[in-house]
Protein backbone atom coordinates (compact mmCIF):
# COMPACT_ATOMS: atom_id res chain seq x y z
CA UNK A 1 0.00 0.00 0.00
CA UNK A 2 1.68 3.70 -0.70
CA UNK A 3 -0.09 6.95 -0.48
CA UNK A 4 0.32 10.02 -2.72
CA UNK A 5 0.44 13.09 -0.22
CA UNK A 6 1.22 17.10 -0.17
CA UNK A 7 4.00 17.54 2.29
CA UNK A 8 5.59 20.74 3.79
CA UNK A 9 8.99 20.54 5.72
CA UNK A 10 8.57 23.10 8.32
CA UNK A 11 10.73 25.68 8.79
CA UNK A 12 13.15 25.91 11.91
CA UNK A 13 11.54 28.90 12.90
CA UNK A 14 7.81 27.02 12.59
CA UNK A 15 9.66 24.31 15.25
CA UNK A 16 11.17 22.47 12.11
CA UNK A 17 14.22 21.16 11.04
CA UNK A 18 17.19 23.02 10.22
CA UNK A 19 19.02 20.86 8.01
CA UNK A 20 16.77 19.07 4.62
CA UNK A 21 15.78 15.74 4.13
CA UNK A 22 16.00 13.27 1.16
CA UNK A 23 13.83 11.19 -0.63
CA UNK A 24 14.12 7.37 1.57
CA UNK A 25 13.30 9.37 4.74
CA UNK A 26 12.04 7.27 7.24
CA UNK A 27 9.98 9.55 10.07
CA UNK A 28 7.19 9.02 11.79
CA UNK A 29 3.05 10.28 10.98
CA UNK A 30 0.14 11.22 13.28
CA UNK A 31 -2.89 11.71 12.02
CA UNK A 32 -5.59 14.20 12.80
CA UNK A 33 -6.91 14.38 15.34
CA UNK A 34 -4.17 13.66 17.15
CA UNK A 35 -3.35 9.66 18.84
CA UNK A 36 -1.13 8.52 21.43
CA UNK A 37 0.59 6.73 18.18
CA UNK A 38 3.05 7.47 15.87
CA UNK A 39 3.69 5.43 12.77
CA UNK A 40 6.72 4.70 10.43
CA UNK A 41 6.82 5.53 6.95
CA UNK A 42 8.86 5.87 3.98
CA UNK A 43 8.84 9.19 2.39
CA UNK A 44 9.77 9.44 -1.19
CA UNK A 45 10.09 12.29 -3.93
CA UNK A 46 11.24 12.77 -6.91
CA UNK A 47 13.85 15.54 -5.66
CA UNK A 48 16.92 14.88 -4.21
CA UNK A 49 16.35 16.87 -1.29
CA UNK A 50 13.60 18.89 0.02
CA UNK A 51 14.85 22.13 2.19
CA UNK A 52 12.50 23.85 5.67
CA UNK A 53 9.35 25.71 3.79
CA UNK A 54 9.75 23.68 0.94
CA UNK A 55 6.30 21.78 0.01
CA UNK A 56 6.06 19.20 -2.33
CA UNK A 57 4.04 15.58 -3.85
CA UNK A 58 5.53 12.78 -1.85
CA UNK A 59 4.44 9.05 -1.73
CA UNK A 60 4.14 7.64 1.30
CA UNK A 61 5.05 3.97 2.31
CA UNK A 62 3.62 3.28 5.77
CA UNK A 63 6.00 0.49 7.22
CA UNK A 64 3.29 -1.67 8.95
CA UNK A 65 0.07 -0.96 6.46
CA UNK A 66 -2.07 -3.63 8.28
CA UNK A 67 -2.10 -1.15 11.46
CA UNK A 68 -3.37 1.96 9.88
CA UNK A 69 -7.35 3.29 9.98
CA UNK A 70 -9.07 3.35 6.62
CA UNK A 71 -10.03 7.06 7.64
CA UNK A 72 -6.54 7.71 7.17
CA UNK A 73 -6.39 6.42 3.72
CA UNK A 74 -9.01 8.67 2.74
CA UNK A 75 -8.29 12.19 0.32
CA UNK A 76 -7.88 15.06 2.55
CA UNK A 77 -6.96 13.22 5.53
CA UNK A 78 -4.14 15.56 7.33
CA UNK A 79 -1.23 14.03 9.39
CA UNK A 80 1.66 15.33 11.21
CA UNK A 81 5.80 14.13 10.29
CA UNK A 82 7.58 13.90 13.68
CA UNK A 83 10.92 13.38 15.20
CA UNK A 84 10.28 12.09 18.06
CA UNK A 85 7.54 14.34 19.13
CA UNK A 86 8.73 16.96 17.48
CA UNK A 87 6.61 18.03 14.39
CA UNK A 88 8.74 18.58 11.51
CA UNK A 89 6.03 18.52 8.57
CA UNK A 90 2.40 18.65 8.03
CA UNK A 91 0.74 16.88 5.09
CA UNK A 92 -2.55 15.94 3.51
CA UNK A 93 -3.13 12.78 1.22
CA UNK A 94 -4.13 13.14 -1.82
CA UNK A 95 -5.28 9.11 -2.23
CA UNK A 96 -3.43 6.14 -3.21
CA UNK A 97 -1.14 5.53 -5.43
CA UNK A 98 -2.15 3.93 -9.20
CA UNK A 99 -1.91 0.34 -8.71
CA UNK A 100 0.85 -0.97 -10.75
CA UNK A 101 -0.15 -3.28 -13.91
CA UNK A 102 1.26 -6.50 -13.92
CA UNK A 103 3.11 -7.23 -17.72
CA UNK A 104 0.44 -9.09 -19.60
CA UNK A 105 1.46 -13.13 -20.40
CA UNK A 106 2.35 -12.00 -23.99
CA UNK A 107 5.21 -9.80 -22.60
CA UNK A 108 6.75 -11.63 -20.09
CA UNK A 109 10.13 -13.80 -21.29
CA UNK A 110 9.20 -17.40 -21.29
CA UNK A 111 12.31 -19.98 -20.80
Amino acid sequence: MELRAHLRLLTAHEGGRRSPIASGYRPDVNFEPPTDHLFGVNIRFERELLYPGEEVDVVIEPRCPELWKPEWLASNAAFRVCEGLRVIAVGTVLGPTPAKQKPAASQRSSR
